[in-house]
């Protein structure tokens, strides 16, 4: 940057004259001329010698602020509304590619990206309801181990169902029972042969034989239905379990 020496005001006339010339000889040598300044906000000149003005600058930023981003190209995005989230949009209103602000991501809520808990598991409250999982599995009654059964939705069913009748009901005292779970509560009956309800309540019970009885307790979670296992005397027979469970 060019050097201005000031002329004090006891220099003599040839000091100052001296001066003055040596101000003028460094203007010239850093000068910028008024040519080389550029008001086009377009920048169209795209020149090494050509200097925007402040005006042009902030017009070009304001109305062009160059291109929009790609996936190899940096450029101009534009935040996404939950609306466009929602529907998939590519981009925004103004053509730019859109990007998702972190407070549209959670692990639960609505109209949010879901992201996975920490235990790498969807977070139920935010998984599609009407998802239906069923099967069957064989429970000897005589065994107290508890029966697991992955149930595959990934998540807490809301409701769990699970209905058991024994292989051979020829000599059996309750041949059929159903159970529910939902909330923590479970919910049953059992029937005898000729269909009459022979009890209900929290009990999942079966027995051939009048005080000799199994009973199951099902607990549920995003992996497993468990049913565990007590009984009384010593009961016999297979079981035929036929389970629903519900998102």
């Amino acid at each position: 940057m060019t050097t201005i020496v000031t002329i004090n005001s006891n220099d003599q006339i040839t000091n100052s004259r001296a001066d003055i010339n040596t101000n003028f000889a460094n203007l010239n040598s850093d000068k910028i001329e008024t040519s080389y300044l550029d008001t086009d906000t377009a920048l169209a000149a795209n020149s090494d010698t050509k200097i925007p003005s402040q005006k042009a600058v902030k017009a070009y930023i304001d109305t062009s602020g160059g291109a929009n981003a790609s996936t190899t190209v940096r450029g101009i995005v534009e935040e996404a509304t939950s609306a466009e989230m929602i529907s998939g949009a590519g981009t925004g209103g103004t053509g730019a590619r859109l990007f998702i602000s972190p407070t549209l991501v959670a692990e639960t809520g609505a109209d949010k990206i879901v992201k996975t808990k920490s235990t790498g598991l969807l977070d139920p409250a935010v998984l599609p309801t009407g998802s239906i999982k069923s099967g069957a599995v064989t429970k000897d009654i005589s065994s107290t181990a508890s029966t697991t059964i992955a149930h595959g939705l990934g998540a807490t069913p809301t409701l769990v169902k699970v209905t058991g009748t024994f292989t051979s009901d020829s000599d059996d005292t309750v041949s059929c029972a159903t159970t529910v779970y939902s909330a923590s509560t479970q919910s049953s009956v059992s029937f005898v042969k000729n269909g009459t309800i022979e009890s209900s309540g929290a009990s999942f019970i079966f027995y051939k034989t009048t005080g000799a009885f199994s009973v199951g307790t099902i607990t549920v979670d995003s992996t497993n239905i468990t049913i565990a296992w007590s009984k009384t005397s010593t009961p016999t027979g297979d079981i035929n379990l036929i389970w629903e469970a519900y998102r």
